[in-house]
């Protein structure tokens, strides 16, 4: 029956034209997926990353909308063809192979999904019994069956890989997983370790970061010419780099992406394989039955659509088979299996495996990517999307209210103007890390090292709940104290400490306030607006007259802080505690530089001089231990300190804040930023997991010192 404005043929039509559009925004969707989901891995906001959310948006609409739409369609000789699009529909809903889960909630196999499948298909296969020609065209039946078992295959695929890419599901199905490393001791020796071996290296020590994320343990292992053999009997090879060990930890992120976003726990197994290396035969077979198979009474528009989504589905079967084959997950399942003849035939012919796999890579289109000018390029590196990001938020608060652009990304090399980039603040970070590793020693590990150390950075009474109420304090002290002590212009290696003091200063800010989820303890945004609002209603009656330039406003308003703590306690502290504990601190940091003077020569005079509580004191004691012994004696006169041990001891205090938040920081929160390009935090906390590995006569100790 026609609608009340429409009449009955002209609906019938629109239901049809509505089928049509919809299977091929359906496969539309599934080919952007195919194509563009790689880009989750080190993009948090791009317009690819905006299609690859519209597209699984798509994916998961377009084809229960278009199956709901066969379900209820009359059958007719003209539509047999839709119902032949059934299959494909299904494939669609199985996504492709490199992506499961848009975010960590997608990420949860649930009784409601598994029911939503098998409505699927049985609303799939009644749409298709409408159409009756299974019992009349036994050639179309026969494509019909073999593209059916294909997308529930898919579907079945995804939900395994949900179910298998879950926490509870790692600790119980990996926890007897030995870490292990497949590079050989001349490659480990190398100037460099190279990427490619870096990333078997991560398959074998993958246990480690599928640990940290499901929290158990793992068991280490280390590989020589006979075998594998425990740790506690170890023979080490250490990497000859620091940056070796990060970027294996890169590479261990990316494939944990894998675990919990792709298909790749199912595919890399027998019945992943057998799927993969039948699916491309199978849809040419269809293809091919359905290219014999006499079309009378079809409408074209409905042939090129069939057409359409069995070449594309050919192409996509082809592609995802060679990237299984040269796929490092392949090289690691045969090295893993308990077939010797597949272990040696695959090591013995390493350099071919790694010739083919550069090839289909190079196929790839999925490697393009549009740089900062507009233009397409090439990654050379068949490794490159394995790495995060790298790439860090700035934010500074004083910055932000005196020039009002507060954000902004770094990248990984240093800058043009020679400031040190995200690398050199990671050679920092591991010199902190190693330096509370034991030194050289024939003996075993001891056992209760791995809790000592992690107690040293991951205790959370070392800061308390509210970790943003340190970072926005500190921050205000430390930018006052650049802007305002003396001298602080003079020295080549000042700057270049103060560069990195004020990267990760700015990175901690951005996750105060872009990405609170990735810091521990309470989520108060107010902390925040609070302290911004004060700062700007005293900017606001600061004398700005005679200013120019950002450098020059920042300057002004620092010296008005100090000035009006130190006339008027009670002025900043009813605008804002944090902004008062922040001026107080800048206040003892620069009183401590100063040359000795007899107004204030101990740290209880010091205190007394800029007026600081007791509270405070605790705090800044808390954030900078060294001052700890200022505190106990406080006999001993405060000469005035060398400019560079004041840098050094506030960068300290930055790397010290650092690795907490990184430590702190939920497992979720952390799996949830994989999604979205990967952190520091996150490259820093398996950092921190990955310490026992390079605990030994290491290398590495020459480089970060």
């Amino acid at each position: 029956m026609g609608g009340f404005w429409m009449d009955k043929e002209t609906q019938e039509q629109l239901n049809l034209c509505l089928s049509r559009i919809s299977v091929i925004l359906s496969f539309g969707a599934h080919v952007a997926l195919a194509l563009c989901a790689e880009v989750r891995r080190s993009e948090d906001y791009s317009v690819r990353r905006g299609l690859v959310w519209l597209a699984y948006q798509l994916t998961d609409l377009a084809p229960k909308a278009a199956l709901g739409q066969l379900y209820l369609d009359n059958s007719s000789s003209e539509q047999v063809l839709f119902a032949f699009w059934v299959p494909f529909l299904l494939l669609h809903l199985g996504l492709a192979d490199n992506i499961s889960a848009y975010s960590l909630e997608d990420n949860k196999l649930s009784i409601r999904k598994i029911a939503e499948l098998f409505l699927q298909l049985l609303a799939a296969g009644y749409g298709a019994y409408k159409q009756k020609f299974m019992s009349s065209d036994g050639v179309l039946c026969s494509a019909f069956v073999i593209m059916l078992l294909l997308g529930f295959c898919k579907c079945a695929e995804r939900q395994l890989a949900l179910w298998l890419g879950g926490f509870a599901r790692l600790r119980s199905s990996y926890k007897d997983k030995e870490a292990r490393r497949f590079s050989t001791p001349g490659q480990i020796g190398m100037a460099e370790l190279d990427d490619d071996y870096a990333l078997l290296d991560a398959h074998g020590l993958l246990g480690i970061s599928m640990a940290a994320f499901a929290d158990y343990s793992v068991k280490l292992f280390e590989e020589d010419i006979e075998g594998y053999y425990p740790l506690k009997h170890p023979k080490p090879r250490p990497y000859s780099h620091w940056d070796d060990v990060v970027k294996v930890v890169e590479m261990e992120l990316s494939l944990m992406y894998d675990m919990m976003y792709t298909k790749a726990a199912v595919i890399h197994t027998w019945r992943g394989y057998i799927i993969r290396l039948l699916s491309p035969p199978l849809t040419a077979t269809a293809l091919l039955l359905f290219h014999f198979h006499s079309k009378a009474g079809q409408k074209e528009v409905d042939i090129n659509i069939t057409y359409m989504l069995l070449i594309g589905t050919f192409l996509l079967d082809v592609r995802w088979l060679l990237r299984s084959l040269v796929s490092t997950w392949t090289y690691a399942f045969l090295q893993g299996t308990q077939c010797n003849l597949l272990k040696k035939t695959i090591c013995c012919r390493r350099e071919i495996w790694y010739g083919l796999r550069r090839f289909v890579f190079s196929l790839d289109p999925s490697r393009l990517s549009i740089s900062s000018s507009g233009c397409l390029k090439l990654n050379k590196q068949i490794t490159s999307h394995r790495m995060w990001s790298r790439t860090i938020g700035q934010h500074n608060l004083f910055h932000e209210c005196t020039c009002g652009t507060p954000s902004k990304k770094i990248g990984w090399e240093d800058s043009p103007k020679g400031e040190p980039g995200i690398k050199s603040i990671l050679q920092v970070i591991c010199k902190d890390i190693l330096q509370e590793i034991p030194g050289p020693s024939a003996s075993p590990w001891p056992a209760d090292y791995p809790y000592k150390w992690r107690r040293k950075f991951s205790d959370e009474r070392l800061f308390g709940p509210e970790f943003d109420e340190l970072v926005l304090t500190w921050q205000i002290a430390t930018d006052i104290f650049f802007l305002c002590a003396p001298g602080s212009d003079e020295s080549p290696e000042y700057k270049k400490i103060k560069a990195k003091i004020k990267m990760i200063s700015n990175y901690l800010m951005f996750l105060v306030t872009k990405r609170p989820k990735m810091l521990p303890g309470l989520k108060l945004g107010s902390h925040y607006e609070d302290i911004k609002n004060a700062l700007k209603s005293i900017w606001e009656k600061v004398d700005r007259s005679d200013l120019s330039g950002c450098r020059g406003r920042q300057e002004k308003l620092a010296e008005d802080l100090l000035h009006k703590e130190d006339m008027r306690q009670d002025h900043i502290y009813h605008k804002s505690t944090m902004l008062s504990e922040g001026t107080c601190y800048a206040n003892v940091l620069k009183m401590l530089i100063v040359p000795q003077q007899t107004c204030y020569t101990t740290w209880f005079r010091i205190c007394s001089q800029a007026r600081m509580k007791e509270e405070y004191q605790r705090r800044l004691i808390l954030l900078v231990p060294e001052f700890k012994d200022c505190a106990l004696e406080e006999l001993r006169p405060m000469v005035g300190w060398p400019l560079e041990r004041m840098l050094t001891i506030i960068l300290k205090s930055w790397v010290r804040l650092l690795i907490f938040a990184s430590i702190r920081c939920s497992r979720d929160s952390h799996a949830e930023q994989l999604s979205c390009g990967g952190e520091l935090t996150t490259v820093i906390w398996l950092l921190a997991e990955h310490s026992e590995l390079v605990g030994y006569e290491n290398p590495i100790r020459d480089y970060v010192n």
